[in-house]
């Protein structure tokens, strides 16, 4: 199942390379907030959950994956909770806002991440 994360603030992608072991069944995305991480500083204003959303998403239907899950903590999630809103096409409309742990289920099969503590929305 494709999985795409997002870090909170201030911090970096680098953040979840201690749980990628626990994903080795998943697609794994682990872009960078705009301006933390290698990523460049925006070169505008008006940088918010719902740009920075839109962009994962676009990311994600680039990749190949119509459909996906989601999960993020601090400003991650944030954007992830507008994802899920925004784009139907998202598995999971649930982001872990309090212990920095992102989760995963999609609502279409009981299969999920392995060794994550998930539940099923449906």
């Amino acid at each position: 199942m494709p999985l795409i994360l997002t870090h909170g603030w201030p911090s970096s992608f680098l953040e979840y390379i201690d749980m990628l072991p626990m994903l080795e069944h998943c697609d794994v995305v682990v872009p960078s907030l705009p301006g933390y991480g290698f990523s460049p500083r925006p070169p505008t204003v008006g940088i918010n959950y719902r740009y920075v959303s839109d962009r994962r998403h676009r990311l994600m239907s680039e990749l190949g994956y119509p459909r996906y899950g989601a999960g993020g903590y601090d400003f991650g999630a944030g954007v992830t909770t507008i994802l899920a809103l925004d784009q139907s096409r998202v598995a999971d409309r649930s982001s872990d806002h309090h212990t920095g742990v992102a989760t995963c289920t999609p609502w279409w099969t009981t299969r999920s991440c392995p060794k994550l503590n998930v539940r099923t929305s449906q």
